[in-house]
């Protein structure tokens, strides 16, 4: 639950009038919302790599089409909740495994608004990124995301 103060009905337990309910208020102190923290990824997106102006979301299982890209060059970017201070990219078929210290989190590095092009080729891709609550890919790991996107001509 959300930091608050939360309230509801619930049945009355063994011994009560038929019917009765009582209220309950649920107060919650700390914590984080649950299933999510200050640095999970929420998103993976393909961007164009001369201006990382955003294409498109990507899917968990996704296809790329190289003859419609609709950019010249391509790279990923990850988008990840405001506390993260890196971002572990993984993918054994493009032979990726970075850290990236400074958003935008690029999947293979970027220069402010330029990205490194990544050229895919005709094959099966999985990529993993993973946000870290501190620098160098350590401290806690947040929600990795992960999408498997098949590349075409």
């Amino acid at each position: 639950a959300a930091r608050g103060r939360h309230r509801g009905t619930v049945p009355r337990p063994r011994g009560g009038a038929a019917g009765a309910t009582s209220t309950l208020t649920l107060t919650v102190e700390g914590g984080t919302t649950t299933g999510s923290n200050a640095y999970d990824i929420t998103g993976l997106v393909l961007v164009n790599a001369s201006n990382g102006a955003v294409i498109r979301t990507l899917g968990a299982n996704d296809t790329i089409s190289l003859g419609n890209l609709g950019a010249p060059s391509v790279s990923i970017q990850a988008i990840a909740n405001a506390g993260a201070k890196s971002v572990k990219f993984v993918s054994a078929a493009a032979g990726v495994s970075r850290t990236e210290g400074n958003a935008p989190w690029a999947f293979l590095g970027n220069s402010g608004s330029a990205y490194t092009p990544w050229k895919p080729t005709v094959q099966t891709y999985s990529i993993t990124a993973t946000g870290y609550s501190a620098s160098g890919a350590s401290g806690t790991a947040g929600k990795a995301m992960t999408v498997t996107i098949n590349v075409t001509p």
